[in-house]
Order: C-alpha cells, then structure tokens, then sequence
C-alpha cells in the first residue's frame, strides 16, 4: 500500500453522542401517561366538587333563612315565638326533604323535640329541641333568641359537613393520585437530566 492513501485516512473518531430531542418512545409514553392522568384527575376532582356542593346547597340555603329570621327578630319585625316557629320550621324542612328522616315530616311537640335530640345529639344543640318543642306553645314563651338562631345555624353547619365527609375520601384519593403521577414524573425528567449529563 502506498503511504499515500494511509495519510488520506482520517484519526479513530467517537461517534456523536444523542442529543435530547427527540425523545425516546418511552419518554413519549411516559408524558402522555401523565398527561391523562392529570387531566382524568382535574376531571374528577371538578365532579366531586360539584357534587359536593351540591350536597352543602340546601344546608346553606337554610341557615340563610336562619340568618334572615335572626335579623328580622334583631329588628323588632318578628317577635322570638315568630323566629322558634322560622327555626323550627327551616330544620324540619330539611330533615324531611333532605335527610328525608322518617318521622320528621308528622312530628310535632316532644315528639318533634325527640327528632332534633336524635339527629342533633351533641351536648351544645341539646338545648335546641327543648326551644322547639312543646315550650314555644306556652302562653309564655320565654328562650334566648340569639341562642336558637346561633345553635340552629351550627346544627345546619354540622349536619352539612357530616353530609359531605363521605366525599372527603374519594378527594383524598384523587389528590394521592395527581402527587404520586407528579412525584413519577418528576423522577423520570431528573433521570433524564443525569443521561443528558453523562
């Protein structure tokens, strides 16, 4: 062989290395897995919300009416049998089309008192049946207005988040859900900083 040619070789050479992008196709599988999952999660996590609101919505709803018989009775429009008789009745409308409890809807007197102790039996809303009981059809009606208003409000408030406690599980869930999909990724695009490195 001539000496020639061998100079017309080029030296031993490393080839390119790979550059970032184009990512490989388990990059590409391993986004989109994130993608959907951050999406079905958002997805379910706005349905719960919903749905959870739509379960607080009577509750709210009712203890707005409490609020307005309260302020009418601060205003000396309604006297305080008026607000018993508003309370009693805003309570009994939602233990009987929401809470749909038997024996709620014919309930009058102690027996309608019983209804409140029953579903109410926490010992700072014991004085509320007693209030609505058979006491407010004396002829002298005399219990502490702001009381009743403050202690049906807390009841409505209680009854409302006792209501929605069965969604706060399925919310956990979904929000493990979206951190663990996250925490993945995360992980894979650090992994995929030190390749790019070496």
């Amino acid at each position: 062989m001539s000496p020639d040619l061998l100079s017309d070789l080029r030296d031993i050479h490393e080839p390119v290395a790979p550059g970032f992008w184009p990512p490989a196709p388990g990059w590409w599988l391993v986004f989109g897995l994130g993608v959907v999952t951050l999406v079905l999660a958002a997805l379910l996590a706005r349905r719960w919300q919903r749905h959870r609101a739509a379960l607080r919505t009577p509750y709210v709803a009712a203890e707005r009416h409490v609020r307005l018989a309260a302020r009418q009775h601060a205003a000396g429009e309604i006297d305080t049998r008026s607000l018993a008789d508003q309370v009693s009745d805003v309570l009994k409308r939602v233990l009987v089309r929401v809470e749909q409890r038997e024996g709620a809807s014919t309930a009058a007197g102690d027996a309608w008192a019983r209804v409140l102790a029953e579903r109410f039996p926490q010992p700072e809303l014991a004085g509320l049946g007693k209030a609505l009981g058979n006491a407010r059809f004396r002829p002298r009606f005399d219990a502490d207005s702001t009381s009743l208003a403050t202690t049906a409000i807390d009841a409505l408030q209680r009854a409302a988040r006792e209501r929605t406690a069965l969604v706060r599980p399925a919310v956990r869930v979904v929000r493990r859900v979206v951190a663990v999909a996250s925490a993945t990724m995360a992980k894979q695009a650090a992994k995929l900083q030190r390749l790019r490195r070496a």
